[in-house]
């Protein structure tokens, strides 16, 4: 699972864009919730069938929803690349928001 998390980000990554630097770092916690909500988007767009421009779309709307830049995204990214264990940490949590929206669904 957590190796399926590291590459959905780097093909999410090549979804949200290239922009400048200098962004600041968004906080663990939020972002585990935001690639959760990223990995949601993948599947999602895959099961459907969406062209890389309804992805991005989806992907954008996404990040303004959590009042989220790219930039800050790629930030984020870079910094979490610079020390595995903070990948682990996302990821974990990333998966326990995953299993948790999951349990949610099938109680409905």
């Amino acid at each position: 699972m957590r190796r399926l998390l590291i590459i959905a980000c780097m093909t999410i990554v090549s979804c949200v864009g290239r922009t400048g630097g200098g962004a600041r770092i968004i906080a663990t916690e939020r972002f585990s919730g935001l690639y959760a909500g990223l990995l949601e988007i993948g599947q999602t767009g895959k099961l459907a069938g969406w062209d890389s421009t309804r992805v991005r779309q989806a992907v954008d709307s996404l990040l303004v929803h959590e009042g989220v830049t790219r930039d800050e995204y790629r930030t984020t990214v870079a910094w979490l690349n610079d020390d595995l264990s903070r990948w682990r940490a996302v990821a974990e949590r990333t998966e326990r928001i995953l299993e948790e929206r999951a349990g949610g669904m099938k109680r409905r």
